[in-house]
This record gives structure tokens, sequence and C-alpha cells, in this order.
């Protein structure tokens, strides 16, 4: 049991908010001296960790509080924030204009000098599939102009 009052306060403001720094102001404690008593004692350790855990969920409900009075206030951005988290039929499509290329090291010829590869790839419109160095670019839109690419070996 911890018997300290600047601890126990410490603790205390911790769990209100559960972040180290305003609860070690608050609390007129030095954050290097909140760590060194971590360090010193496993009790203090294990209780510090409780309750900056619990203040930190203490700080999610307020803050999905605020969330849903601002959906009751009709804010279209925190309705759309809370059906794009929450709902998968309000999720965007997580896609990417990456392309991924897969380099094999050949010798350099005409046809396979890395100018002359880029250049080609540049002129390619996104909805073919390219057969390049014994690779495969394939589009992932079912044909679709999407500009995102999958590379695999064959």
């Amino acid at each position: 049991m911890i018997k300290n009052p600047t601890k126990k306060k410490l603790l205390a403001e911790l769990e209100k908010n559960g972040n180290v720094t305003i609860a070690c102001l608050k609390a007129g404690v030095n954050r290097a001296t909140f760590y060194r008593w971590k360090q010193e004692s496993n009790e203090f350790k294990e209780k510090s960790e409780q309750a900056e855990t619990f203040g930190r969920e203490n700080n999610c409900d307020i803050a999905e509080q605020s969330l849903m009075l601002k959906i009751k206030d009709k804010d279209l951005g925190a309705i759309k924030y809370l059906l794009g988290h929450n709902s998968p039929r309000y999720k965007g499509k997580e896609t990417s204009n990456v392309v991924i290329v897969h380099k094999k090291e050949l010798p350099k010829t005409d046809a396979t000098d890395e100018t002359n590869v880029s250049e080609e790839l540049k002129a390619l419109p996104p909805e073919k599939t390219l057969e390049w160095l014994n690779g495969v670019i394939t589009d992932l839109n079912d044909g679709k102009a999407s500009g995102q690419y999958y590379i695999a070996d064959e």
C-alpha cells in the first residue's frame, strides 16, 4: 500500500487524465522523480500504470461523449467520423496508387535498359497487363484504370 501523500496525489491525478506530465504538474512532482519512483518500487510502477490506463480510458469516454453531442447537433463531420470508424458500410476504400516493381538483375541490353523500360512503363495505359523482365504487372481493379498494380513473379 502506498502511504506517501505526494505519491497518492500523483496517482489520483494520473487516474483523472492519463497523462504523466499533467499529473506531475498538478501533484507538484518532477517527471524525473515520477520515473525514479517507478524504477524503485514495483508496487508504485504497477499502480501508476493502472492509473494511467484508467485515465486514458476516462479521456476516451469524455471524447466519445463530446462526439455524441456533436452528432446530436447534426455536425456532419462528426457523423461522418462515427460512421466511417464504426460501420463497414460507410468505411472508405483503402486504396493506394503505389506501383511496386520487382527488379531482376539481368545483363544490360537495349531491351532491358532501365531507361527504355521506364519510358515503356510510362507509356502504357493503367488497364493493361504488362509482361516485363519475366514478371507480370496486373491491374487490381478488374480491368478498370485505377493506377493500382500488383507485380508477381511467374
